[in-house]
């Protein structure tokens, strides 16, 4: 009655209150103060739900607001009249409303106190469901105070149901002893306790009560859960995870696109509207990346399919000569204003009419779909071809993207979108005033910063400010930050994206699994944030001060020490290993389960593999966090980094350091001397940036390097330090990291004839404290592996690689390696391998590789019979190797990440402990490869650096003729190539052969293949 605003209640609990006291039942009496305290401190709801409403009302409540005060004293007065009675529960009951108050008050030490009381009091009372509802109590006090690293732990990834924390007890109570519907309804608490942080933009709290809750409503396998799964994907896709936000949809949500048209109800396609537009999202997330075609195959055939219900749905419907409303909103409000003459055969035509109105209105969101799905498809495979350079075709996709969006009823953020990636700011800031006030403000302010109407995004930000609007989430306070930079502002910048980076590594914090870690922080916004920041330090005007030019390196060096390795304390090895080796199994199954969908999306998905390595993973994790609590959060934490100074510092004299940054329109590049930090900003669009890389890359693997305007982008600002310092390395980003630096041209010749030039993942990771940096190195236990004999059936279409042989005994010769450490055909098997490899300080492999662009962690090495050499075998593998050469065809490469780095072997390898690694940029030629390692391994044994080894066997076979070459092939016992058919990684048809005459040695393509990453 109270609930409902009828004054009557009153007078009710007064006529109890009469009849307590003339029993003389100091309890009674006690709840009746209880339930008059719970009136006013949570009217329309109560304590137990926290003032939320659980089943949410359209319309508002007729109650006053809370009142705390009058709650409190009432609540107190109850805690009199209990005096020393034996009440457990109902002390207990108490507690759960003292914490309620201090909740409100602001004092978590209270809160917990009373927590804790309760949970104590239900538990000693034998009350079950008391006990449960105290637990999720407190698990919503720990979301509150952002005490989520535990909570994090035992939730997992959410593919499977929990064994550890309170989430994990209370659904094993309701699935036993308990109650399956009071656990639905603590599911339906901490839902609501996702929805509040979620509107506050707190990913990671609203990520933890969502996850909870979805365990604890799916013990009813009668409700849906579709809401939950699709808010719990959205966290995923703000925390920038994209592929778990794509496969939780898609497990949901996938199905109603693999029907055929004949099986959908009007309520399936409902359904299947709402789908459509959260897997949109979500596909538009991953486009990003390396699944950008994959991802624009589904969003077509998301597409098509709801088309085909659309088209059969539209045509079972009369026609109908009134308005038809695109959004639910406007449809319940027409429907509101709708009237007619109260007669019974007016309603019925009015609810048959209303009938086929929302039936249109379904209609018009369905074609709202069909149409975004067909720009967004064509905008990812625009982007797709922009990041790879290949600028004819982006364009080609570019403009269908643009003229779809210019269709009728397209929503209209839409074609500025389409515009603005296609580098068009003009004409999307035409299109942007054209609209008006269609595009919702939240959208219209990150575009207004994208097309440089600094005034227009002004004004933006003024309408929301006065709608109440308070930038928390990271992405906000960095457009902001934006703006204030291009505005002239840097202090206030600084303010704002400093404000970012601490949301944004408070979320990436509570991601305790390394490769989810590692897609998070591998997104060009978050580039975004630290190249902000970095520029926030340069000056407009003149040089930066040695101050600010330290601070912007330092920026820099942030990004990248995001995605670093880190210790695991007191967690012995195997725990070590088996916990990443089981994350990277996990990412590596997760993304070949995305990567499969566009080639089968008649078939329902097998998630069994995946939820059993979820649970897999989850065990492991607990393993090492019984080892050393907490270690997980605690390694999650981006690590405390050396200042510019200290770096420098640590330098060789004669070193130069080349660091770059590539984010947007903005080049920025530091170099570092022992006595100088010397940053520089070029204003270059990456569509041409890439464009560039493409062109020089691709010379460079088929014979010669162009002349190329990187030359001038990537050295010319510093031809002078580069004069007077002869060893160089070069810190790449992005689309950098397929530029082979050393190639470049330099004073007219290429770079590595005048330099020895190596490669890092960032400042910090070459001069460590203690390091090696330059020494010399004579490997005591080497092991080599070389021309595996792989299984045909196993590696359709693999050439054997007769050269890879030479290599290992050039390496044999060279480094006098026992026999016994030597594995070429089918001795070179993954048990061998893997023997041998816990106990070697240098690592030979010359082998076919495989590049899983969609999933990395797939990547593999080939060996003999069928076995092969995974990423995600190698990782979390402990080693003691110095040096690691891999020869096979395009080991260098592999995707791209924030750190500066590619997902491959070579990250791999690095973060397992090699100290460096030699790899390829580019498919290398079977018979020209063993003349460069022989000099390699030569320079080796001479106690030379692997760097200055790796430069003077460049420098030997850049000095060769095409005949020197052939012949000192001959000598190391192998047959020379004189028609370019042995290429590691490319099988030729003898009819595209080229017959033109033999390069010679000075060819990048022969001795500019392999570099050295530190």
């Amino acid at each position: 009655m109270r609930r409902d605003g009828n004054p009557q209640a009153d007078q009710l609990l007064a006529d109890a209150r009469r009849q307590i006291a003339v029993l003389g039942d100091a309890g009674r009496m006690a709840l009746t103060y209880l339930v008059e305290g719970d009136w006013y401190a949570t009217p329309g709801s109560s304590p137990e739900a926290l003032g939320w409403d659980l089943a949410p009302q359209q319309a508002p409540s007729p109650l006053q607001p809370a009142d705390m005060s009058r709650a409190s004293a009432l609540y107190d007065q109850a805690e009199c009249l209990l005096g020393g009675t034996d009440l457990p529960r109902l002390r207990a009951a108490l507690s759960l409303r003292k914490s309620l108050l201090a909740r409100f008050a602001g004092d978590a030490e209270a809160r917990h106190r009373h927590l804790e009381a309760a949970v104590v009091g239900f538990d000693s009372a034998g009350d079950s469901a008391g006990y449960h509802l105290a637990m999720m109590h407190r698990l919503v006090a720990d979301i509150d105070d952002g005490t989520l690293g535990r909570h994090a732990l035992d939730l997992g990834g959410g593919w499977h149901r929990p064994r550890h924390g309170p989430v994990a007890e209370t659904v094993a109570w309701a699935e036993t002893a308990g109650s399956s519907s009071w656990c639905v309804g603590l599911g339906r608490l901490l839902e609501r306790c996702g929805d509040h942080w979620a509107a506050q933009r707190s990913t990671p709290r609203s990520r933890v009560a969502y996850l909870s809750a979805l365990h604890l409503i799916s013990v009813d396998p009668d409700l849906p859960t579709r809401t939950l799964i699709t808010a719990v994907a959205k966290a995923d896709s703000d925390s920038n995870l994209a592929c778990n936000a794509l496969l939780r949809l898609e497990r949901a949500f996938g199905p109603y696109f693999e029907e055929t048209a004949d099986q959908q109800d009007e309520f399936g396609f409902s359904q299947k509207v709402e789908a459509s537009f959260v897997l949109l999202s979500a596909l538009r997330d991953e486009s990003r990346g390396p699944a950008a075609l994959l991802a624009a195959e589904r969003m077509a055939h998301v597409g098509r399919q709801l088309a085909i219900d659309a088209d059969r749905l539209r045509a079972a419907l009369p026609p109908l000569g009134q308005p038809v409303f695109t959004t639910l909103d406007d449809l319940r409000s027409g429907l509101r204003e709708e009237q007619d003459d109260g007669s019974f055969a007016a309603q019925v035509a009015r609810v048959q009419a209303d009938m086929v109105r929302m039936q249109l209105s379904l209609l018009a969101q369905a074609q709202r779909s069909v149409d975004t799905a067909r720009v967004l498809g064509q905008l990812a495979r625009a982007e797709a071809a922009q990041r790879t350079g290949r600028l004819a075709e982006a364009d080609r996709w570019f403009a269908r993207a643009i003229e779809a969006a210019r269709g009728p009823g397209v929503d209209t953020y839409l074609l500025p979108v389409a515009l603005i990636a296609n580098q068009r700011l003009d004409e999307a800031r035409t299109a942007m005033l054209a609209c008006g006030r269609q595009i919702p403000d939240d959208l219209q302010l990150p575009l207004w910063v994208r097309v440089k109407d600094y005034d227009q995004a002004l004004a933006t930000l003024a309408r929301r400010e006065a709608d109440g609007f308070v930038a928390q989430d990271w992405r906000d306070l960095l457009c902001l930050a934006e703006l204030h930079l291009a505005r002239g502002k840097p202090t206030e910048a600084r303010q704002l994206v400093g404000e970012a980076i601490a949301v944004f590594e408070d979320t990436v914090r509570l991601l305790l699994r390394d490769p989810e870690r590692l897609e998070a922080c591998d997104q060009p916004d978050v580039a975004a944030l630290y190249s902000t920041l970095a520029m926030t330090y340069l000056s407009r005007q003149g040089p930066t001060a040695p101050a600010e030019a330290e601070a912007s390196f330092e920026a820099a060096e942030f990004a990248r020490s995001l995605s670093s390795d880190a210790d695991l304390g007191r967690a012995d090895q195997a725990s070590r290993t088996a916990w990443q080796h089981a994350a990277a199994e996990y990412a590596a199954a997760a993304h070949q389960l995305l990567a499969e969908w566009p080639s089968a999306v008649e078939e329902q998905k097998d998630f069994t593999v995946l939820d059993t390595l979820d649970e897999a993973l989850a065990q492991a994790e607990h393993a090492v966090d019984a080892q050393d609590r907490g270690i997980l959060l605690r390694r999650a934490a981006r690590p405390r980094q050396p200042t510019a100074a200290q770096l420098r510092h640590r330098m060789p004299a004669g070193t130069l350091l080349l660091e770059y940054l590539a984010v947007g329109d903005d080049l920025l590049a530091w170099a570092m001397t022992r006595d100088m930090v010397r940053p520089t900003r070029e204003s270059v669009p990456l569509r041409h940036l890439t464009a560039l890389v493409r062109e020089f890359h691709t010379a460079c693997a088929e014979g010669y390097a162009p002349a190329t305007e990187l030359t001038s982008l990537l050295l010319e600002p510093f031809e002078d330090l580069l004069r007077v310092h002869p060893r160089l390395v070069v810190v790449p980003f992005g689309p950098l990291n397929l530029v082979p630096f050393h190639a470049l041209p330099c004073g007219g010749t290429p770079l590595a004839l005048s330099h020895i030039v190596s490669y890092a993942q960032s400042a910090v990771s070459v001069w460590e404290p203690g390091g090696d940096f330059d020494q010399p190195f004579l490997p005591a236990r080497p092991l080599v592996v070389a021309d595996p004999a792989f299984d045909d059936g196993a590696h359709p279409g693999l050439p054997r690689l007769p050269g890879a042989g030479l290599e290992a005994q050039a390496v044999k010769r060279a480094l006098r390696v026992p026999a016994e450490r030597v594995l070429v055909g089918t001795d070179a098997t993954e048990a061998d391998v893997l023997r041998l490899l816990a106990d070697c300080d240098l690592l030979h492999i010359s082998s076919h590789s495989h590049l899983d662009e969609l999933s990395p962690f797939a990547s593999s090495l080939v060996l003999a019979g069928a076995d092969d050499l995974t990423v995600a075998d190698l990782t979390g593998l402990r080693f003691g190797i110095r040096l690691a050469v891999f020869t096979g065809c395009d080991t260098g490469r592999g995707q791209a990440t924030l750190g500066g780095d590619l997902i491959g072997l070579t990250r791999t390898l690095l973060r397992g402990g090699a100290r460096r690694c030699v790899v390829s940029l580019w498919p290398v030629d079977d018979w020209v490869v063993p003349v460069l390692m022989a000099n390699f391994y030569d320079g080796l044994a001479r106690q030379l650096s692997p760097a200055a080894a790796l430069a003077r066997a460049q420098r030997a076979v850049h000095d060769m003729s095409a005949e020197q070459l052939q012949t000192a092939c001959t000598a190391l016992g192998g047959d020379a190539d004189t028609d370019g058919s042995r290429r590691r990684g490319v099988v030729l048809d003898p009819a595209l052969r080229d017959d033109a005459e033999l390069p010679g040695g000075d060819a990048e393509r022969y001795w500019a293949s392999f570099i050295l990453m530190e």
